[in-house]
C-alpha cells in the first residue's frame, strides 16, 4: 500500500517547481494513483467497473438484442429511450450510458 498524498496546498506548492513539460506525466501519475485507490483517495466508495471500461457503441441490432425486441420496435420506441443517438438514418447508444438505464430500469 502507498502512502497517503499531501494535503492540496502542498501539492500545489510542488506542482509550481515541476518543469512544464513534465505536467502531463505528473497529471498522469497522480490520476492512476486515485484510479487504483479512490477509497482511500478521497473517501468514497470504489468506482463500479462500468465506470473504469472504455465506452464503446452499440448498434440498434444489438440494442434489440439485448432487450429481447426488434429493431423496428427500437425505431418506434426511440424518443423514450434516451440512451439512443441518431447517427444519418439509424441509431446508435453508448453501451455505459444503456447499460445505466438498463439497471435503472431493474429497480
Amino acid at each position: 500500500m502507498t502512502a497517503p498524498l499531501p494535503p492540496l496546498d502542498e501539492l500545489v506548492a510542488f506542482v509550481a517547481q515541476v518543469e512544464r513539460d513534465k505536467i502531463p506525466a505528473l497529471i498522469t501519475m497522480l490520476a492512476a494513483r486515485l484510479l487504483a485507490e479512490p477509497a482511500a483517495a478521497n473517501g468514497t466508495a470504489a468506482p463500479t467497473p462500468v465506470e473504469t471500461e472504455p465506452d464503446s457503441t452499440l448498434t440498434a441490432t444489438e440494442v434489440a438484442a439485448r432487450l429481447g425486441k426488434g429493431v423496428r420496435w427500437l425505431y418506434r420506441h426511440r424518443r423514450e429511450l434516451k440512451f439512443l443517438r441518431p447517427v444519418g438514418k439509424t441509431v446508435v447508444a453508448s453501451r455505459r450510458e444503456f447499460e445505466v438505464w438498463l439497471r435503472s430500469q431493474k429497480r
